[in-house]
């Protein structure tokens, strides 16, 4: 009695300790139904076999892969994600796995389903992607499978769902083990960036406002989006001078340091970066590169950095002034006159000045006077000849100048100036033209009585002589007579 009642001890302590021992372990017999609906103990037996397994499901994802592209990995690292877009042709689907059991998992193989849009490399359509992981997983550790899909032009950006199917053996135990699993991964697309600026030529000694564009030419979202642009250490080309010294840029950027924060930037879309830059007379007639750094995080949550460059030159200035307008005689011919500045730092080339007609009072005649080149800081006199209006009176009158020229780059630019100019009739000069002309008569008029009074008095006293030898004569005459008739 006393061996049969331990014995039964024994029995109800067991009964009452097993379940708890292997609770971990389930029994598809004992908590599957055993109604016999259509397919349902079936379905519930791979559930209770699938929910023992140690095979785990991480991850899924495009990358490089193990020794694609340099991208060796050590024990348990898995590869980086990266962005992939429709249309790129091969790319490799990573699925991260991970035993999470206590026993060595060893031959490995995974099918992959391949959803619309992909194709299995070197397979007919519609057929899984296989791969093997030939070493041993020790517990705790990860593995990958890497399956080589094609992505077509048709594939749409954004999140798939597929079927991954595993089979592999367990350490210490008999038998192949397998376990399906749904998974989703993400065609992430890709962010195509560039960079451009809405005028790349700047005048220099000025405060210049630029805006620089990051455009998102690619599929991808770009998150958290910070561009930094920069001033450039040295310059790339010079036209006529020495590059700048690298210790200091002669382009600055005033009001900040260049850098915006941009949420974010989809993928056709474009984001302005505003600033304001200042070039010292040093980087005159000289190209720039400016540096545009730009950071974001791509749909697989990686932070990316990229760099860019968008190009500048720095031009001198032209700053032309038309001064001390008025009116000079030249031969007796009217010409407007005045001087032409250029308070800038450049040559203006090809310069000439004109005249714009005021029909009513005055116009220019002939063609635009040509100047050439118009250097800083250098007054160039000209002189237009003109013509008034017949009996305009003695008055201010407006004139507007057209100065034309180009800059160093065989620009054209033009520009007009307006003053008043003083006119006054040259009656003046008529009045003593007269006057000379009228006392030019007075000698000629004292020559001629002059020279009529000397023929006068000679005529006069050639006749006196005359009479007196007809006198004497006459008395010589008398005198013989007289004497003869004695």
């Amino acid at each position: 009695m006393k061996v049969t009642s331990m014995i039964l001890a024994i029995v109800l302590f067991l009964s009452i300790i097993t379940p708890n021992v292997f609770a971990h372990y389930p029994h598809t017999t004992d908590e599957c139904s055993t109604t016999e609906m259509l397919g349902s103990r079936e379905e519930c037996l791979l559930e209770q076999r699938e929910s023992g397994k140690e095979v785990k499901f991480v991850d899924m994802y495009f990358s490089k892969g193990v020794n694609v592209g340099g991208n060796e990995l050590s024990a348990n690292e898995i590869p980086n994600k990266i962005e992939v877009a429709p249309g790129d042709g091969t790319a490799i689907l990573v699925a991260v796995m991970a035993n999470s059991g206590s026993f060595e998992l060893t031959g490995m193989k995974g099918w992959l389903s391949m959803p619309i849009g992909f194709q299995t490399v070197g397979k007919a359509s519609g057929e899984p992607a296989f791969d093997t992981y030939d070493l041993g997983v020790s517990p705790g550790s990860t593995f990958i499978f890497e399956f080589p899909v094609v992505v077509t032009e048709n594939t749409r950006v954004g999140m798939y769902n597929t079927k991954l199917h595993v089979e592999y053996f367990k350490a210490r135990d008999i038998g192949l083990n397998f376990r399906d699993f749904d998974v989703e991964f993400l065609l992430p697309g890709r962010a195509v960036i560039n960079t451009s600026i809405d005028d790349p030529i700047i005048p220099t000694i000025t405060q210049v406002p630029l805006t620089v564009s990051v455009f998102n030419n690619g599929t991808a979202m770009m998150s958290n989006v910070e561009v930094t642009v920069s001033t450039p250490i040295t310059a790339t080309v010079a036209l006529d001078q020495q590059v700048p010294e690298a210790s200091e840029s002669p382009i600055m950027i005033l009001g900040g340091d260049g850098y915006t924060k941009i949420e974010t930037i989809k993928p056709g879309g474009k984001a302005d970066v505003k600033i304001t830059v200042f070039a010292s007379e040093e980087a005159v007639n000289t190209a720039f590169q400016l540096p545009v750094t730009i950071t974001y995080v791509d749909p697989n949550g990686v932070d990316k950095e990229i760099k860019r460059f968008v190009s500048v030159y720095v031009q001198g200035t032209i700053s032309l002034r038309v001064y001390d307008l008025g009116i000079t005689y030249i031969a007796n011919e009217p010409n407007l006159s005045g001087y032409l500045l250029n308070e800038g730092t450049n040559l203006a080339l090809f310069t000439t000045v004109e005249l714009i007609d005021n029909q009513d009072v005055i116009k220019q005649i002939g063609v635009p006077q040509y100047l050439g080149d118009l250097t800083a800081n250098s007054p160039l006199p000209f002189n237009i000849p003109i013509k008034f209006a017949e009996g305009i009176a003695e008055s201010n009158y407006p004139v507007t100048i057209r100065v034309t020229y180009k800059d160093d780059l065989r620009v054209p630019f033009e520009f007009t100036s307006d003053g008043l100019i003083s006119y006054i009739p040259p009656t003046i000069q008529k009045v003593e033209t007269y006057a000379i002309y009228s006392n030019m008569w007075i000698p000629i008029v004292i020559g001629a009585a002059g020279a009529g009074g000397y023929v006068s008095y000679y005529a006069y006293k050639k006749k006196k002589i005359s009479t007196l030898k007809e006198g004497l004569k006459s008395d010589d005459d008398s005198d013989f007579l007289s004497e003869s008739k004695q």
